[in-house]
C-alpha cells in the first residue's frame, strides 16, 4: 500500500512539474509575442557591447500593451526609445509622484533650500549674490564678502517674491553650465523639484525652456542616467524632442544623444555644443560634420534663422492683375464669368511660360572676385519645389538635410557682453578673449568627435575670427587630434566677418571710460595687431592645408533701432580675407546669414561646397 502511495505521488508530481513547466512556457511565449510586436527584443539585451536601435511597427495595440513594455524596460532601452522618431509616448511610465501637487510658494521654497546647499558644495559668486537679492534672510546667516556687484549673474532686479521661480530656475541653469554641478543637483534631491516646477509650470514657456537646457547640461554626467530614468525624466526628454518648439527640442535631443551610450554615433555635447542633425538614432552613415559659429550677440538659435518675411525682396513676380478702380461695377454675370476665365487663362499661361525661363536667385552678389563661381541661377521647376517650404527659425537643421544626406550638423553657442556694465559672471569673465574662447572650442569639438570625418565651417562675424584662432591653435599643436581636426577641415564659409577689424570698435579714450567695453570689442578694432596677426597665421596654414574659402561681405548698413542711426560694421575690404571665393552681397550685417529662402544664393553658394565636398568623401 505504501509504495501505491509513493508511486501515485511520483506521478502526481512529475503531472504537475509538466503542468508548470507549460504554463511557464506558455507565459513566456506569450510575452515574447507582446514585445515583437511592438519592438525588436534585441534591443532589451543590456549586456550587447554593439549598439541596438528600437524598430517600431504599429499594430492595434491597447494601453495595457504599453503600460506592460514601460515596466520591463531599462534605463537604456528607454533611452534608445525617445531617441526614434514620432515615437509613441506611450511607452514611458509617468513620473513617480506625479499625482502630488505643490504650490508656487512650497517649490520656491524648495528651489531656496536647493541653491542654499549647492552653495555650500561650490565656492560660486552667482549662487551668494542670487541668494543675497533674493532671500534677505540669507545674508543674516553668512557674512557677504566685499565684490563689484556689476560683475555678478543674474543682475538685481529680482526682488519680488512672486517671480522668484523662474529665476531660480533661471541661476540653477547657469550654475549647470558653468560648475557642472549635475552630480551635485541630483545628490541634493533636484531631479525630484525639477520635475515638481515642470508639472506647475507646463505653460509657462520660459520656464520649459530653462529645465530642457538644464536637464541638458546635467545628462553630461552619463552615470546619472539610472536617476534621470527613475525620476522619470527620460519619457519628458522623449516628449521635448518633438516640441514645436526649437527652443526646447533642440537640448532634448542633445540630453537624449549624451545619454545614448549603446549608439554607434555616439559622442558628448557640453554645454556650449547643439547637435541640430541628425537628433535621432539613424543608420545613415555620416561623411562630413558641418559646424556653425555664431557672432557677437549671437546664438546658435537666433542667428541662423530664415530672413524676416517683411525684409524680403522678391526678384520674379507673377503678373498682377489690373487694379480696377472702386467705383467699377460689373453688373453684368456674363461679364463677371469672362474676365474671371480670362485672368485664370492668364496666369495658366504664365506659369506655362515660366517653365522655360531660369530664375535668378536672390541675394546675388553685386561684385565678385575673379576666383568665385556660381551657382547664380535656379531651373523654374525646382524654383517651384524650393518655394514650398514653411518659415524655419534655424535653416541649417530644416534646410541641409533635405538637400543633402550622410551630415552631421553641429552648432557652437557662446555669451558674448559689449560692456563691462552689463552682468556678468566671474567665471565667464575671465574667459572672454579669442584665444580663451579658442582653448573652450577645441575641448568642445573634441568631445564631440569633431577631426574624425571632414569638416565644413560655416561662421558670422567675430564667430569667423573664432574659428581662425581654433584652427590655427590645432595647426600648431602636438596633440595628434587637434592637428587632425585642422587636417580634416576642407572648407570654411564667412559670412561677413572682420578679418582687420571694424571702425565701430575704435573707440576715444573718453567714450571707452563711459562705455567700458568688453576684451571681445577692443579685440575687434580696425587693423588690430592680434588679428592682422592672427590672419598672417591663417594664410600660412591654408599653404599647408588646402582648404576651399567662400566669404560674403555686406554692402548696405545696419540700421541700430536703440539710436535710429545706420552704420557699417564690417567694411568689404575687411570682409576679404585675400584668399578663396569673395561675394559682395546687398545685405547688411544681420541678414547677411540669413537667406530669405532655400533658393537664396546665400544659402545654394553653402549648399554647393557641401555636396562637392560630400562627393569627393
Amino acid at each position: 500500500m505504501l509504495l501505491k502511495y509513493k508511486k501515485l505521488l511520483k506521478r502526481g508530481s512529475a503531472l504537475l512539474f509538466i503542468s508548470g513547466g507549460g504554463w511557464m512556457w506558455y507565459q513566456v511565449h506569450k510575452m515574447r509575442d507582446t514585445l515583437n510586436r511592438i519592438v525588436n527584443t534585441d534591443v532589451l539585451d543590456a549586456q550587447r557591447s554593439q549598439a541596438q536601435y528600437v524598430y517600431l511597427t504599429d499594430p492595434p495595440f491597447i494601453d495595457s500593451d504599453y503600460k506592460q513594455l514601460a515596466q520591463v524596460c531599462d534605463a537604456r532601452t528607454a533611452v534608445g526609445l525617445a531617441r526614434t522618431r514620432n515615437v509613441d509616448l506611450r511607452f514611458f511610465l509617468k513620473p513617480p509622484y506625479s499625482h502630488i501637487s505643490h504650490t508656487r510658494q512650497e517649490l520656491i521654497n524648495e528651489m531656496h533650500q536647493l541653491i542654499e546647499a549647492l552653495n555650500l558644495e561650490t565656492d560660486h559668486l552667482c549662487l551668494k549674490y542670487f541668494l543675497s537679492k533674493s532671500f534677505p534672510e540669507f545674508q543674516d546667516r553668512h557674512k557677504l564678502f566685499d565684490h563689484d556687484q556689476t560683475s555678478l549673474e543674474p543682475p538685481t532686479s529680482f526682488i519680488n517674491r512672486q517671480d522668484l521661480l523662474p529665476v531660480c530656475v533661471q541661476t540653477l541653469t547657469h550654475h549647470s553650465s558653468v560648475m557642472n554641478s549635475g552630480r551635485d543637483i541630483v545628490k541634493h534631491g533636484g531631479l525630484r523639484l525639477l520635475m515638481s516646477v515642470r508639472r506647475h509650470c507646463a505653460s509657462e514657456k520660459e520656464i520649459q525652456v530653462l529645465l530642457a537646457n538644464l536637464i541638458a547640461n546635467i545628462s553630461v554626467n552619463q552615470d546619472l542616467l539610472e536617476n534621470l530614468f527613475q525620476t522619470g525624466w527620460i519619457g519628458v526628454l522623449a516628449e521635448w524632442a518633438q516640441d514645436p518648439d526649437i527652443q526646447i527640442s533642440v537640448p532634448a535631443a542633445k540630453a537624449l544623444a549624451n545619454l545614448d551610450a549603446d549608439d554607434d554615433m555616439h559622442n558628448l555635447y557640453v554645454n556650449g555644443m547643439f547637435p541640430l542633425h541628425p537628433l535621432w538614432r539613424t543608420l545613415e552613415p555620416v561623411k562630413v560634420d558641418v559646424v556653425f559659429v555664431h557672432g557677437l550677440l549671437g546664438g546658435v538659435l537666433v542667428t541662423w534663422r530664415q530672413r524676416d518675411r517683411s525684409s524680403r525682396a522678391e526678384k520674379l513676380t507673377k503678373p498682377q492683375e489690373i487694379p480696377v478702380p472702386d467705383d467699377f461695377k460689373m453688373s453684368d454675370e456674363k461679364t463677371q464669368e469672362y474676365m474671371l476665365e480670362v485672368s485664370a487663362q492668364k496666369h495658366e499661361e504664365w506659369e506655362e511660360i515660366g517653365q522655360d525661363f531660369e530664375t535668378v536667385m536672390p541675394d546675388s552678389p553685386e561684385n565678385t572676385n575673379v576666383q568665385a563661381t556660381g551657382p547664380f541661377i535656379l531651373q523654374r521647376n525646382q524654383k517651384s519645389s524650393l518655394q514650398s517650404d514653411k518659415y524655419t527659425r534655424c535653416w541649417p537643421m530644416d534646410w541641409l538635410p533635405k538637400d543633402c544626406s550622410n551630415l552631421r550638423i553641429l552648432g557652437v553657442n557662446y555669451d558674448t557682453k559689449l560692456t563691462l556694465w552689463s552682468p556678468m559672471c566671474p567665471i565667464e569673465a575671465t574667459k572672454r578673449s579669442l584665444a580663451e574662447r579658442s582653448e573652450d572650442m577645441l575641448r568642445m569639438l573634441q568631445q564631440a568627435g569633431v577631426g574624425c570625418r571632414p569638416v565644413v565651417w560655416v561662421a558670422h562675424s567675430m564667430g569667423g575670427l573664432l574659428v581662425k584662432n581654433t584652427l590655427v591653435k590645432a595647426w600648431k599643436s602636438d596633440d595628434p587630434e587637434l592637428k587632425n581636426m585642422c587636417h580634416s577641415t576642407k572648407g570654411i564659409v564667412f559670412y561677413s566677418v572682420p578679418h582687420k577689424g571694424t571702425p565701430m570698435a575704435n573707440l576715444t579714450s573718453a567714450t571707452e571710460l563711459v562705455v567700458s567695453p568688453t576684451v571681445e570689442v577692443q579685440e575687434l578694432r580696425e587693423n588690430s595687431p592680434a588679428l592682422l596677426n592672427l590672419h598672417e597665421q591663417f594664410l600660412k596654414m591654408l599653404q599647408d592645408i588646402p582648404v576651399e574659402v567662400i566669404s560674403f561681405a555686406e554692402t548696405r548698413p545696419t540700421l541700430v533701432p536703440a539710436v535710429r542711426m545706420q552704420f557699417s560694421f564690417v567694411p568689404r575690404a575687411s570682409a576679404d580675407p585675400g584668399v578663396g571665393e569673395y561675394f559682395e552681397i546687398p545685405q547688411d550685417h544681420l541678414c547677411i546669414c540669413k537667406p530669405a529662402s532655400r533658393e537664396s544664393f546665400l544659402y545654394q553658394k553653402v549648399l554647393h561646397l557641401i555636396s562637392k565636398i560630400l562627393a569627393s568623401s
